[in-house]
């Protein structure tokens, strides 16, 4: 077959056409490529729009189902102890502990040593220290401050008036006070041979915080008296192995 002439008008027709073919095929390969670029997040877009109208048309036809959110998960706070030490009159040095968890203080049981005992408040934002050497009691509370508490002078009926130095100096032995507790958040109670100076013999003593005064209670006496737990009922007290109850109103309460 005889080859076309450059100079024919059929040549130049065939290298446009040529041209234009491949332009055409050009074009669309880019084409195909960029639709393939976009069809994919083209895709996830229609996608996530075609499940937003689901779920708006479920809620729609279920207003009563709300969707729920996972909660996080909260961990607890672990208390730290940390401690007050409470300097006592003989020179022994108490040390008692509380924690704050969640913001809120509270007293832990104070140990009883050979030197000291104690007690905590049923709030727990209080603590009374035992000196058992000088027989004196010391008061702490949520802040650290600490309030001697001891009855210091007797002082009877008559106006007989004597204080606790003299007394234990001249009788051996004596017992001023022992084994203080918390009747509630505003009392506490003690034992003591006072006011009859027996040595078989011990009678209950309650100060008031509030008050900041002293006051005998004999309903609550006998040669073995101990206290026991903190209860609804009150104040278990033991008198010569008969178990009684002891309100915050100081009513005794037999078992």
């Amino acid at each position: 077959m005889a080859k076309t002439s450059i100079f024919s008008s059929k040549y130049e027709k065939r290298r446009k056409r040529k041209r234009f073919l491949k332009n055409l095929a050009i074009g669309f390969v880019v084409v195909l490529i960029i639709a393939l670029i976009v069809y994919k997040p083209l895709m996830h877009k229609v996608e996530q729009v075609r499940q937003r109208i689901a779920e708006e048309e479920y809620m729609k036809a279920n207003p009563t189902v709300i969707p729920t959110v996972p909660a996080a998960e909260e961990k607890p706070e672990v208390p730290v102890a940390m401690s007050y030490k409470a300097v006592l009159p003989s020179g022994n040095e108490a040390e008692v502990f509380y924690e704050i968890t969640n913001g809120t203080f509270s007293f832990l049981p104070v140990d009883e040593t050979e030197f000291w005992s104690g007690d905590v408040s049923p709030s727990k934002k209080l603590a009374v220290v035992f000196d058992k050497a000088s027989q004196e009691m010391v008061l702490l509370d949520e802040a650290g401050l600490q309030t001697d508490i001891t009855y210091r002078v007797y002082r009877n009926s008559k106006g007989y008036t004597e204080s606790k130095e003299s007394i234990m100096a001249r009788i051996d032995g004596f017992v001023w006070s022992e084994e203080p507790r918390f009747l509630s958040d505003s009392k506490v109670v003690f034992m003591s041979m006072l006011p009859w100076f027996k040595a078989e013999d011990r009678y209950m003593y309650v100060y008031d915080i509030a008050e900041k005064t002293h006051k005998s209670f004999q309903s609550v006496k006998g040669s073995e008296v101990t206290f026991g737990e903190l209860t609804d009922k009150g104040l278990m007290v033991t008198m010569d192995g008969k178990v009684s109850y002891l309100t915050p109103e100081l009513k005794v309460v037999k078992e």
